[in-house]
């Protein structure tokens, strides 16, 4: 699986980079605020410095010190192959708004099989911002759970497995409140088209969907439970068996390394992008946003409204998803 997983995104990221849609996404007519501009390239450089970091202090430095790779290290890097996925949020239907602000060369996402938004490759991904932040952001704090959970179960040697997982993912819904809740409000990306019932201040361009914390909280959590769950000899279940290959040290530790970027994969496919897609297409119509938000996808000068209640849900090849009133 994880090799298969390595292979589609070369072959998706070679697609996009060779394509005419490879480019960045003009932020339209609205200029930007400039606390905005600042705040956004502040973002950009911290990611990226985590990035390294977690890189560095998880992978590079114990090897370099031991000459093999932690299990911490391969997750890491297991980890950083997770930003195929990013886009993939607006799969079924356009709901969540990237910043054009940032630094960008639109997205990979018509290059993925079966993509269905229009116009998709206008989706502005950040790679000095979200293509890090899948070791820092989301596999990292699973790895600093994870002594937590232990110390809780050595001072608690009763409690359930299920209720330490179940204080998990709440301490992880309320975090994702906080973060998720401040990148809403600072204009780092919007949820646009949510359920109003299940939407802090819904109407309003930092609109904040509660369903978000449920996905946000089983994925972490998820992350957290594979990396709880290893065995004595300190290896992941879809490690087990791996000292009975014929092959080198090094090997193994490559082999080891597929296994869980197959599993983090499988994992936030789950937990998190499923589930956001079934919700997608059950949104809201949009609040008023900035073009450096909605980024041509939709709305005004396209052939497609933006999503609500009543519209119809486009596809590729659609060549518009507008209603026309019936004459009679």
């Amino acid at each position: 699986m994880g090799a298969v997983w390595i292979a589609a995104s070369i072959w998706i990221w070679a697609k996009w980079i060779l394509s005419p849609d490879f480019g960045p996404t003009p932020m339209g007519v609205d200029t930007p605020p400039q606390w905005l501009v600042i705040w956004t390239h502040f973002l950009e450089a911290f990611s990226t410095s985590m990035w390294c970091a977690c890189i560095y202090f998880w992978a590079v430095r114990p090897w370099r010190r031991t000459g093999k790779m932690t299990w911490d290290g391969l997750y890491i890097l297991a980890g950083a192959t997770l930003y195929i996925q990013d886009p993939w949020i607006n799969y079924s239907n356009y709901w969540f708004l990237y910043s054009s602000v940032f630094v960008n060369f639109g997205s990979w996402t018509t290059q993925v099989p079966g993509w269905m938004v229009p116009r998709g490759n206008l989706i502005p991904e950040a790679p000095l911002m979200w293509g890090g932040a899948y070791t820092w952001l989301v596999i990292a704090p699973a790895i600093f759970a994870g002594p937590v959970i232990h110390r809780i179960k050595a001072r608690f040697p009763n409690t359930k497995t299920l209720v330490l997982m179940a204080g998990v993912f709440i301490f992880f819904a309320f975090l994702d409140l906080v973060v998720e809740g401040a990148f809403a409000m600072t204009s780092v990306y919007a949820f646009a088209s949510t359920i109003p019932s299940w939407t802090l201040f819904a109407g309003k361009p930092y609109q904040f969907p509660l369903y978000e914390t449920i996905y946000m909280g089983a994925m972490w959590s998820g992350f957290t439970w594979f990396r709880y769950s290893r065995n004595d000899q300190g290896l992941s279940v879809v490690e087990h068996g791996i000292e009975r290959l014929r092959v080198s040290e090094r090997g193994k530790t490559f082999v080891r390394w597929l296994a869980l970027v197959g599993a983090v994969q499988a994992i936030l496919l789950v937990t998190y992008n499923m589930p956001a897609n079934f919700t997608a297409m059950r949104g809201s119509a949009f609040p008023q946003y900035p073009s450096y938000l909605i980024n041509a996808v939709c709305g005004p000068g396209t052939a497609y409204d933006c999503p609500s209640e009543t519209t119809p849900i486009p596809r590729i090849g659609n060549t518009t998803n507008r209603v026309t009133p019936h004459v009679e």
